[in-house]
């Protein structure tokens, strides 16, 4: 496909879920933003302070468990209100290209009974909003990650083996 007919496909897109009174899933804010008026997503600053430790206590070496439990001993909400974070939560929040300004296109679609997996192709809108994170910073969580979770898998072949 090409670009002018994918930039098409977004607007037309997006002009449907308007005419449906619905929020496209690209202006859907994650912790740490918030929808101005203008419908476009603006950092939330005391979340964006929250989002920054998280990403740093991480990068630092700290379990999702001690950062959760670190949240609740300050007392930070959880997105959903909760006094205590999950780890699934404070995953998905190292995971979310959103923190790096980004928004990733086609991921799901409406089927009219709820949100399922889309079978169209994903479309990567780069710097689509301000970032709340380095990309560097981005990648060096997603590296360290991939590494915890690679010793993790190790570990328990481990002690399969043993």
């Amino acid at each position: 496909m090409r670009k002018g007919t994918q930039d098409v496909q977004t607007q037309k897109g997006m002009t449907q879920h308007r005419e449906k009174k619905r929020v496209p899933r690209s202006m859907i804010a994650c912790y740490g933003y918030e929808v101005g008026e203008d419908g476009r997503l603006r950092v939330n600053p005391g979340q964006a302070d929250i989002v920054f430790y998280i990403f740093d206590s991480f990068i630092a070496g700290q379990s999702l468990g001690q950062i959760a439990a670190s949240l609740a001993q300050m007392g930070v909400a959880s997105p959903s209100g909760k006094a205590r974070w999950s780890r699934a939560t404070l995953s998905n929040i190292l995971s979310n290209e959103k923190y790096v300004g980004d928004v990733m296109l086609g991921r799901s679609r409406d089927s009219g009974q709820g949100t399922s997996l889309s079978v169209q192709p994903q479309r990567l809108l780069r710097d689509h909003h301000t970032g709340l994170i380095s990309r560097s910073v981005f990648e060096i969580a997603q590296r360290e990650k991939l590494r915890r979770s690679t010793d993790r898998r190790a570990q328990k072949r481990e002690r399969k083996d043993q």
